[in-house]
């Protein structure tokens, strides 16, 4: 019988046999169910000891092969054997733990330059985490220590300007203001005038601020909470809106710094595009802004408090989705300047304007300025609200309390509800207007007399006096006959 080599092949080997292909280890295979991971170890071990053998006869039988003088070598080693593989598993506990490889070991060769090399990494890993930690830590306390530390020497102008060009650049809206006018927030309209959006801008931290839940884009997805401005604790600094706040030009100015944002925030509207708005808040303010800006008496100081009211009632019901008609300003503006022309007549019972005099205006050219500028005061003393379409003094009193034809020291004191079955907010103790039960807190709270007639207050009493509607509780005055009172319809108090 011919001799066999290793490999299981006739010696001698053929002269194309593949030494290279021989020294090929096949891949790692499943250990059988029965073995743990000492016997795995063990015999990959043997194996790696056998392999090694094999590799050293193949490689003297390939380099014999090679040479000059021919073979001198009859045999190439055995068929190297496959490693038996490692779990995940298995590898994570002898990378982790030294006991595990003592317990189970020892390790063959590779698995052992395996573990060690996972073991570098993870040291590595573990030493820039720390040096990342210990540079945050230091980061940190250097802030703190910078906090604490003296404030002498480190205020820095951060845009430095000429004084001439803050005072006439372009004013910059804040996102504060943005962000409130997005959430339907509106404020007096002096608000947005140039000197409080600078201040607002400059001095961010000096304007008090709210959290509420943003707006509900999606079905799916929780709005998150954004800051708007706090109005009920700004307008001990910033003022309510009244005309006596404000002139013609200031209103424009403020009046068209509030548009800008309003063009910012709404989408622009494209003629054609089915899937473009027809009407948005910016349109139709636009309109409403040109309309007042561009009134014949505008420039007339005297003639302010009496178009005001109109504009003010008339730009809420753009901020309710109101939609721009021209045909109905014009009708409640000449209301407004007719009705003021005939008390300022008189009170002539005809109804008719006064002749026109020589100037072609509607009012008489005879009639002083100074006459006219006591009429204007005397209309000052009534509320926004009672200034509109009406003269001076034509509507009966109304109760602080039930909003009845009657004075609240008048108001019966075994009434305690509206008409409607709803309860009075305020009540009277003594001559004390009070809320009629708690209210912010666990304390009813004595309520400004002066400020829900309408009057300025200047706020020098106590500061449980409270500037609340005294009908529903809201942040206006009782008589203003706001829109947003709960017992105001159609502009009239409902008792």
């Amino acid at each position: 019988m011919p001799p066999t080599s290793r490999c299981g092949l006739a010696l001698p080997l053929p002269a194309n046999f593949d030494t290279a292909a021989h020294m090929l280890r096949p891949a790692d295979i499943p250990a059988p169910p029965d073995m743990d991971l000492q016997d795995i170890n063990a015999e990959n071990v043997r194996r790696e000891k056998a392999n090694k053998a094999s590799l050293s006869f193949t490689r003297a039988y390939a380099a014999a092969a090679a040479s000059p003088a021919g073979i001198t070598v009859e045999d190439v080693g055995a068929a190297l054997e496959p490693f038996f593989e490692y779990s995940d598993g298995d590898k994570a506990l002898l990378v982790g733990s030294k006991e595990a490889v003592d317990a189970t070991g020892p390790l063959p060769v590779y698995m052992t330059l395996f573990v060690a090399g996972a073991r570098i990494k993870s040291a590595e890993s573990d030493a820039a985490d720390k040096a990342k930690r210990e540079q945050e830590h230091a980061v940190r306390e250097a802030e703190k220590n910078k906090a604490a530390g003296p404030i002498f020497g480190t205020l820095l102008m951060h845009k430095p300007r000429l004084i001439s060009s803050a005072v006439t650049a372009t004013v910059q809206i804040p996102d504060l203001w943005h962000v409130s006018l997005r959430h339907k927030i509106y404020f007096p309209i002096h608000w947005w005038s140039d000197k409080i959006l600078r201040q607002a801008t400059d001095f961010p931290h000096s304007f008090p601020t709210a959290t509420i839940s943003g707006v509900q884009t999606s079905a799916f997805v929780t709005p998150p909470t954004v800051n708007v401005l706090n109005v009920a604790r700004a307008l001990k600094d910033l003022g309510e809106e009244d005309w006596r706040n404000l002139t013609p030009g200031l209103w424009r100015q403020s009046s068209i710094n509030q548009l800008e944002s309003f063009k910012r925030l709404c989408p622009a509207i494209v003629p054609g595009d089915p899937s473009s708005p027809t009407y948005t808040f910016a349109s139709e303010y636009a309109q409403h802004v040109t309309f007042f800006a561009n009134v014949d008496c505008f420039e007339d100081l005297d003639m302010f408090p009496v178009w005001y009211p109109v504009e003010h009632k008339l730009r809420y019901a753009i901020f309710r989705e109101g939609i721009f008609d021209r045909a109905l300003y014009e009708s409640r503006y000449d209301v407004a300047i007719s009705t003021y022309e005939n008390s300022r007549a008189g009170g002539s019972s005809s109804g008719h304007k006064r002749a026109a005099g020589d100037d072609g205006n509607t009012l008489s050219a005879k009639q002083s300025r100074g006459s006219r500028a006591r009429d204007v005061r005397d209309r000052r003393s009534a509320p926004p609200g009672a200034r509109e379409g009406s003269a001076p003094g034509d509507r009966p009193p109304a109760c602080l309390i039930c909003a009845g034809p009657h004075n609240a020291l008048a108001h019966p004191a075994a009434k305690t509800a509206f008409d409607d079955g709803s309860p009075h907010f305020s009540a009277l103790e003594g001559r004390d207007l009070r809320t009629a039960r708690p209210f912010r807190g666990k304390q009813c709270k004595s309520l400004c007399i002066v400020y829900n007639i309408g009057r300025t207050c200047a706020s020098e009493h106590a500061d449980d006096r409270i500037h609340v509607c005294s009908l529903c509780g809201g942040d206006h005055a009782a008589l203003s006959r706001d829109s947003a009172c709960k017992r105001v319809r159609a502009g009239a108090l409902v008792p």
